[in-house]
């Protein structure tokens, strides 16, 4: 993450400029993404053709449990 701040003198008032970015990682275990955009949108990331089975069984990957009482 990046922070850059700048202040503004010689107006009325002082003024801060202040802009920032930042990036983060998608990964989903025993999956790869195949999907040929560079920051692909969350739509992009939701399409389950973009993803390929990267594991040697399903068994391998990502999963869930479900707990009922």
């Amino acid at each position: 993450m990046v922070i850059n701040d700048e202040v503004k003198n010689g107006a009325e008032q002082i003024y801060m400029s202040i802009q920032g970015e930042h990036a983060y990682n998608v990964g989903v275990k025993g999956f790869s993404y195949t999907g040929g955009l560079t920051n692909p949108d969350d739509t992009e990331l939701g399409t389950t053709s973009k993803w390929t089975l990267a594991s040697a069984s399903i068994k391998d990957a990502a999963g869930f449990l479900i707990e009922h009482s």
